[in-house]
């Protein structure tokens, strides 16, 4: 159980901090990811900017208090608060034909589809499970056995994070107008 905790720690902070650099990459970076705040069906356009430095700093504060083992279970409980708003939020794009890129991990041509909702979806049950399994970890682990399962937690959020960059391999760009 130990390990399988850890690695969602590393997973669910790898994947956080990642989304969260992405976004403040830059001042581009930054206004890219407002602007698909305001596609959000409901956001008003000047809520878009402070909402969206909201999910940045929750995105940080997931992966701090993931990182520390004091506060393991609260980033747990913060990852999937914020991993089911973040399906729901998907699933109105969805629902409602959105068009503008998420933006979740920088600079997208995927627009908000089923494998998003599926993605976020996932993300929150895995913090769900590591809040209900922390309380069960109670032993030292070797060093190395605590490498690989943050290894593994480590190789699964690269996964994640590229998943959008694979989908776009395999799917067909929108269609642009001849010159």
């Amino acid at each position: 159980m130990d390990l399988l905790v850890f690695g969602d720690r590393v997973l669910l902070a790898v994947v956080y901090l990642l989304a969260a650099a992405t976004k403040v990459a830059g001042r581009d970076a930054f206004e890219a990811f407002v602007v698909s705040v305001r596609a959000v069906p409901g956001v008003r356009v000047r809520a878009a900017r402070p909402l969206a430095g909201l999910v940045v700093t929750v995105e940080l504060a997931v992966a701090v208090l993931l990182a520390v083992p004091a506060t393991t279970r609260w980033g747990f409980a913060l990852a999937a608060g914020l991993g089911a708003a973040l399906t729901a939020v998907m699933a109105a794009q969805v629902a409602a034909g959105v068009r503008v890129a998420c933006r979740c991990f920088g600079p997208s041509r995927i627009p908000p589809g089923r494998f998003h909702v599926v993605r976020n979806g996932a993300l929150a049950l895995l913090a769900a499970g590591g809040w209900l399994a922390a309380p069960l970890v109670g032993g030292d682990q070797p060093a190395t056995v605590l490498a690989f399962a943050g290894a593994v937690g480590l190789v699964a959020a690269i996964v994640v994070v590229a998943l959008d960059e694979v989908l776009a391999l395999f799917t067909d760009p929108a269609p642009t107008a001849a010159p």
